[in-house]
C-alpha cells in the first residue's frame, strides 16, 4: 500500500489550457516499504532525508537543468550537494554528510561526486515508485478530471497526468501542510546536530565517533556469542558518550578494554554491552593491569613477618 505526498497547486479552470506539460513535480508516491527502513524508528532526521530523496529523484531518465549546463540523469537520480540537501532539510551539514555514509553502507544508493555537486542514484528506486498506476486510478481521474474539493479548489488535469507518471497501489493523497511526522512528536524531541544517533525521545544520543564505537563492540560481542541479538545502538552511543564526556575516557581506551574483558575467561560472559564496561571499568582495568604488570606471579605477602615494624616505638 502506498502514501502519496502532493505538492500540486490547484489551478482555476480557466487556466487549465495554459498548463505546463508534465515534469513529474505533481506529486511522489512513497510506498509503505519505508516503514520497514532499519533506522525508521530510531532516527526521525535519517526518515526525512531518505524520503527527501524520493521526492527529488527523477522519475524517468532525462535531462536536468543546472547551473553548470544540462546535465543527464538516469532514473531515481538527481542532482545535489551537502549544503543543498541542508538548506533543503533543515539538517545539519555534518549530520548530512554521516548520513549519506550510511545510506551508501546499507546500499541504499549510490554516489557520484566532484568538486562541484554529487550524483545521487536510489539504487532500488522501483520500489518506491512503480511504473504502473492501477487501473481503477486510472478510471477515476478520466471520470473526474475535475473534482471539486472543500473550499472550491480544482484537482488539476496534470495531476491525473503526474499520476500516470508516478506509481501507486493506493490513492490516499496528503495536502503538502501536512507533515510526515505528527508535530507533538517533533516537539517532544530534542534535535542536537552533533547527534549521529538518538532515541525516539532525544533523551540518548551519541556522535558519529561514538557510534561507530559502539557498532564495533557488538561485532566483538558477535565473536562471543554469534547470535546475540541487535541492540539499540542509540542507547550504547549513549553509554558511550556518557563514559567520555562524564568519565573522561576516550574511544580507544574503552575499545581496548572491552576486548580485553571479551578474552578473560571470567569477564568475557559478563561485560557484553557498554553500560556493564562503564560499571566495572574500575575492577577491569585493574585485573587487566595486573595481569600485564605479571604481579599475579609474584609471592603473596607475608602477615606473620613483623620487620616492617622495625624502627617503630611501641
Amino acid at each position: 500500500m502506498n502514501l502519496a505526498y502532493s505538492n500540486v497547486t490547484p489551478l482555476r479552470p480557466d487556466k487549465a489550457a495554459d498548463r505546463p506539460e508534465a515534469t513529474g513535480k505533481g506529486f511522489a508516491l512513497l510506498h509503505r516499504k519505508i516503514m520497514e527502513l532499519p533506522f525508521y524508528r530510531t532516527d526521525s532526521d535519517a526518515v526525512h532525508l531518505w524520503i527527501h530523496f524520493i521526492l527529488s529523484a527523477n522519475h524517468a531518465p532525462g535531462p536536468v537543468s543546472t547551473e553548470f549546463g544540462e546535465l543527464l540523469c538516469r532514473r531515481g537520480e538527481f542532482i545535489t550537494g551537502r549544503h543543498t540537501l541542508a538548506q533543503e532539510t533543515g539538517i545539519d551539514p555534518n549530520r548530512i554528510k554521516y548520513l549519506l555514509l550510511k545510506f551508501e553502507k546499507l546500499g541504499m544508493i549510490s554516489k557520484e561526486s566532484n568538486k562541484k555537486f554529487s550524483k545521487i542514484l536510489v539504487t532500488k528506486y522501483d520500489d518506491y515508485q512503480q511504473k504502473v498506476v492501477p487501473t481503477d486510478c486510472h478510471q477515476s481521474a478520466n471520470a473526474n478530471p475535475h473534482t471539486a474539493r472543500a473550499g472550491g479548489e480544482v484537482v488539476p488535469t496534470d495531476c491525473h497526468q503526474s499520476a500516470t507518471n508516478n506509481i501507486t497501489s493506493n490513492t490516499n493523497v496528503l495536502d503538502s501542510s501536512q507533515r510526515i511526522f505528527p508535530p507533538a512528536v517533533q516537539q517532544d524531541k530534542t534535535q542536537r546536530p552533533e547527534a549521529a544517533i538518538q532515541s525516539p525521545k532525544g533523551d540518548k544520543w551519541g556522535t558519529a565517533d561514538d557510534l561507530k564505537a559502539a557498532e564495533w563492540m557488538f561485532d566483538v560481542v558477535k565473536l562471543i556469542e554469534p547470535s546475540a541479538r541487535k541492540p539499540a545502538f542509540a542507547g550504547w552511543a549513549n553509554d558511550i558518550r556518557l563514559m567520555r564526556e562524564k568519565d573522561g575516557r576516550d574511544h580507544r581506551d574503552m575499545c581496548s578494554l572491552f576486548r580485553w574483558a571479551s578474552q578473560d575467561s571470567f569477564w568475557c560472559g559478563n561485560v557484553l554491552c557498554p553500560a556493564k564496561l562503564r560499571e566495572k571499568w574500575s575492577q577491569l582495568a585493574i585485573k587487566r593491569d595486573k595481569a600485564k604488570s605479571g604481579t599475579g606471579g609474584k609471592q603473596t605477602l607475608d602477615f606473620s613477618n613483623t620487620d616492617w615494624a622495625e624502627g617503630l616505638q611501641l
